[in-house]
């Protein structure tokens, strides 16, 4: 296996274990049939792409989605008031009438603002956005020598102030790691850990950092081996989990959650 390649651990499988590695190792949930129409699942791809790239495509389809809403019945219905009052007050001015200028104008504000409105909340609603956490953990001791296991990156997607429905997914650069300790990396820790933890985290309200790192954490403790594999301590299968949870962690912080 070539060090410099970059393997990325993503949710596409059906069952949160460790599917077959193809050039990657890829674990974790399949997206749901009710997942957003303009969210693309975690892949190999986007979870080692640049958070720029990323929302790049994202805002693509973001700003497709509101041209859509606009095109609703509802939508039209608020725009075609603002026509209307812009009309009036246009009539109004001409009238030179004060009275009828301001009622005019009043209405018209009124009308810009509930279309206004209805943008904004379909925007907080529907819009989705992604960021990314990074970390290299601390070396471990593993058979007597301290050993660096790579970079974690984890990229969650965001919608409405909650992470998607499946929208974590983790890179982990190992640039460096012997070619033997990453078979031992996937094979045996991150394949141990990482689908588990992972599932604890999307399984649940996701709308709070605290709450989704609470899960994990008791993943850790309660299915893990708790002690044997404490964050930020320990072995191989520490490192792993170290590195997962800290760099979802900073990628919830950037998402303010």
């Amino acid at each position: 296996m070539n060090i410099n390649h970059r393997r990325s651990v993503a949710l596409i499988a059906t069952t949160g274990a460790a599917c077959a590695s193809v050039g990657a190792s890829v674990i974790g949930l399949a997206l749901p049939a009710s997942a957003v129409t303009n969210f693309t699942a975690c892949s190999e791809a986007s979870a080692a792409a640049t958070d720029g790239t990323v929302n790049a495509a994202l805002n693509a389809k973001n700003i497709a989605a509101l041209a859509a809403f606009k095109r609703t019945t509802a939508f039209k219905s608020k725009h075609a008031k603002v026509v209307s009052a812009t009309a009036s007050l246009a009539a109004a001015r001409r009238s030179k009438n004060a009275v009828r200028i301001a009622r005019a104008t009043k209405v018209r504000t009124a009308a810009v603002a509930a279309e206004a409105r209805a943008v904004v909340l379909f925007k907080k609603a529907n819009y989705v956005s992604s960021t990314t956490g990074s970390v290299t953990p601390a070396a471990v001791l593993q058979d007597s020598v301290l050993k660096n296991w790579g970079t974690y990156r984890t990229r969650i997607y965001v919608k409405a102030g909650s992470v998607v429905s499946g929208g974590i997914c983790t890179s982990v650069d190992e640039t460096g790691v012997a070619p033997a300790d990453q078979v031992t990396s996937r094979t045996t820790y991150q394949d141990g850990v990482m689908p588990s933890m992972r599932t604890a985290a999307l399984n649940g309200a996701r709308t709070s950092s605290a709450a989704i790192l609470a899960r994990v954490s008791t993943e850790v403790v309660t299915n893990l081996g708790g002690s044997a594999t404490p964050i930020g301590v320990g072995s191989g299968a520490s490192y792993s989990v170290d590195g997962f949870y800290h760099s979802l962690q900073s990628a919830l912080t950037k998402a303010k959650l």
